[in-house]
């Protein structure tokens, strides 16, 4: 991430167990060289294997499962090959599917009460991983209106806990948020969406006009042509590898949008994990781009763009946003000559229907599906999510005479299903150049590039168990601010000797702050050397330490918050992130802080550490009653404490009218949800500000895991519209 600037601070601090001593030392950067992980091995291309997926349905769409590698044929170029590897890869264990073998009946999907919060997704926890790529760079408004609507209802009524996604647009912005399992972030993503008519056609036929009414159109001068981009170095200056990957990555200059935007895309999402899809709303991509050697540039480019899109594990599914358009209407206010309406009808027909060939092309050759003529635009997006619940692994040995001299043929590939009734859909080729020539040149990362590299993941990285806990405080004049408590778990931390008997830990710890625009908002890296007593590293290590820290925040907007940290020593990582939206009090805005979670014992309820300078951001933990922990064993007595922010007088009453009402998640699944109950706001006579508390007890027999707390609370105000507010946090019951 070079994004981040690299700030050389470093702090000691000394900890004992009543009183820490600081000092501020030097340390130098972080040097240690570890190689790169290996990519995604869903679909993979070598001289010795070719690895494809592939789903199979019955006709009315449902997957099928059960079948065996004796049920498939694979042909390349028309010649059989024999499966040597095969296997089923069920992402949704237990949801509907079509049983081949048994001939089973799909059962109905239990709906859910209500939307849990997101949870906290690790690798192994991904189910879907789906891309949404808004083609707005030439979009008209009618589509654009379409789509985020579709996205809407997409966010509010099908996504998942376990899916990985993220929205992306091809024109003014770019990439809105990083791909994230946070319900409230993508809905956040849809709602910023916003339709610039200065970049986008009149109508979908504006081209088919355009070309039908002038006839003798100028060719464009030479000042305003686009030079074509530079040709790869010449041989003798370049190894045969580095040729071949610089013919098959180029990028020419006037390439459209959504092919750069696919290009960049299928990059980031070669790493991510298992069987992933697109879905790109456009309205058009068509294979001429001009001349004839254009045209030919163009459909190279798409054949290119598919390759890599199945290299990558990821299906291409389109979607033509434009609906079912008629070519045939021609508008009241349109002035054509009535004798030429014919020509103008056939050649928007064609326009049309060439519009379409590029975003079928993609679909067809990455195993997607292109929906089309269907004014239910989500009938391409439900396509894509339900696809993604399973799919079969074949692989085979590949012909001889391929990967002898980098790019130069397309091999096709054909699967095909013995089974009468059924359809299977998979790739439809690949360009005979090995995974190995075009995989990056293996290098080293240093120190701070592997912390940007985990900021940047949407995986948290596990090997430092890390909790996150961002809190917003409101100074009217001030401005909003965060408070960080970042607690990590020294159980397996590397501690190393020095003298007397005392220890040292090393820990890197780097944070980026984005704003809802995708810019850094705030940074930091920083190297934290900590000195430990020996009484003091039995409590270090069963309690963990407390990193604190205040965030400055310029206004209100939603952020993302990101934070990794390194064990100098072992150099094992640990990573977290959080969306935050700070609200515009001064709106009026009905809202919640954020929600202070704590075990209350004898000695009550541990307030919040306050934030600390860096050189004194880390402490012990001193009680595991602190905020920052929330780690909780069965039958403790939880204490919950927020804020509820610009609660409206009731007229008649002068109080407010609020309900709340408590939920309860464990891995994502609602395990526990109280009654709506009747605020009682007491001698608070502020009603900008009410402050609200509560006690949730565990049960002495409460399973171990994750679980998130979630209130909900409810404005019901007499002659006004209701207005509702969430906020939830994450703990852990352990063993």
């Amino acid at each position: 991430m070079s994004m981040i600037r690299k700030l050389a601070v470093a702090s000691c601090l000394t900890l004992s167990l009543l009183a820490p001593a600081l000092c501020q030392t030097t340390a130098p950067p972080v040097q240690k060289q570890r190689e790169e992980p290996e990519g995604n091995d869903v679909v993979r291309i070598t001289s010795n294997l070719v690895q494809v997926d592939a789903v199979v349905t019955v006709a009315d769409g449902r997957q099928v499962k059960g079948l065996t590698a004796d049920d498939f044929e694979i042909r390349e170029d028309g010649r059989p090959k024999q499966i040597t590897s095969f296997s089923y890869v069920e992402l949704y264990p237990g949801t509907p599917a079509s049983s081949a073998a048994k001939g089973g009946a799909p059962q109905p999907v239990a709906t859910r009460d209500a939307a849990p919060p997101p949870v906290r997704l690790s690798a192994d926890k991904v189910r879907r991983t789906v891309a949404l790529v808004v083609d707005d760079a030439y979009m008209s408004f009618g589509s654009f209106g379409a789509v985020r609507d579709t996205l809407k209802k997409f966010v509010a009524e099908r996504y998942e806990p376990n899916d990985l996604v993220g929205v992306f647009r091809t024109g003014g912005g770019g990439v809105f948020q990083q791909f994230t399992s946070d319900r409230s972030q993508l809905a956040l993503a849809v709602r910023r969406l916003d339709w610039r008519p200065g970049d986008h056609p009149v109508d979908i036929f504006e081209p088919a006009r355009r070309d039908f009414e002038t006839i003798n159109r100028p060719k464009p001068t030479d000042e305003h042509d686009t030079p074509d981009a530079p040709a790869p170095a010449a041989a003798e200056e370049m190894t045969r590898r580095a040729r071949e990957r610089a013919q098959y990555f180029r990028v020419e200059p006037d390439d459209p949008p959504v092919i750069t935007t696919l290009r960049f895309l299928l990059h980031d999402m070669r790493a991510l994990p298992g069987r992933k899809a697109v879905v790109v709303f456009s309205d058009g991509l068509s294979l001429a781009a001009g001349d004839g050697d254009a045209t030919s540039r163009r459909a190279e480019q798409l054949r290119r763009l598919a390759d890599y899109a199945n290299r990558s594990g990821v299906a291409i599914y389109t979607v033509d946003a434009r609906g079912l358009a008629n070519p045939d209407f021609i508008g009241a206010d349109e002035d054509v000559d009535p004798n030429r309406t014919s020509e103008l009808r056939a050649g928007r027909a064609t326009s049309l229907w060439e519009s379409k060939y590029g975003l079928n092309y993609l679909a067809e050759e990455t195993g997607g599906t292109f929906t089309r003529n269907n004014n239910d635009l989500d009938t391409g997006l439900r396509r894509a999510f339900e696809e993604q619940r399973g799919y079969y692994l074949l692989g085979y040995r590949p012909s001889d005479d391929a990967f002898e001299g980098g790019v130069r043929r397309f091999r096709k590939l054909e699967v095909s299903v013995k089974r009468p009734g059924l359809r299977v859909r998979s790739r439809k080729g690949f360009l005979d150049i090995s995974d190995d020539v075009l995989a990056p040149p293996r290098r080293t990362a240093t120190g701070d590039s592997q912390l940007y590299a985990a900021l940047a993941s949407p995986l948290a990285a596990p090997e430092v168990s890390l909790r996150l806990t961002p809190f917003v405080e409101q100074d009217g004049d001030a401005g909003p601010s965060l408070r960080v408590l970042l607690h990590i778990d020294a159980s397996g931390l590397t501690f190393t000797d020095e003298a007397d008997g005392w220890k040292r830990l090393t820990l890197d710890v780097a944070a980026v702050t984005f704003g809802e625009d995708g810019r850094v908002a705030n940074e930091f890296t920083r190297t934290h050397t900590v000195r430990v007593g020996p009484e003091t590293l039995a409590l270090v290590k069963r309690g963990g330490l407390v990193y604190a820290a205040g965030v400055p925040l310029r206004s209100p907007g939603a952020y993302q918050l990101r934070v990794a940290v390194r064990d100098g020593a072992s150099k094992r990582l640990g990573s977290a992130s959080q969306f935050v939206e700070v609200p515009d009090l001064k709106s009026g805005a009905f809202a919640l802080s954020a929600l202070v979670l704590s075990e209350e014992t004898p000695g009550g309820v541990q307030e919040l550490p306050p934030a600390a300078a860096a050189e004194a951001a880390l402490s012990p933990v001193q009680s595991p009653s602190n905020p920052a922990v929330r780690r909780f064993l069965p039958g403790a007595a939880l204490h919950y404490t927020y804020q509820i922010h610009n609660a409206r007088p009731d007229a008649a009453t002068k109080r407010p009218q609020l309900t709340t009402q408590v939920r309860l998640f464990h891995d994502g699944q609602q395990v526990f949800a109280g009654p709506e109950k009747p605020f009682d706001p007491g001698p608070q006579a502020d009603t900008k500000t009410l402050r609200d508390d509560g006690l949730l007890r565990l049960g002495a027999d409460a399973a171990p895991g994750e679980y998130v707390l979630q209130i909900t609370v409810t404005e019901k105000s007499g002659g006004g519209k209701s207005r509702a507010a969430t906020q939830w946090i994450d703990f852990e019951i352990a063993k």
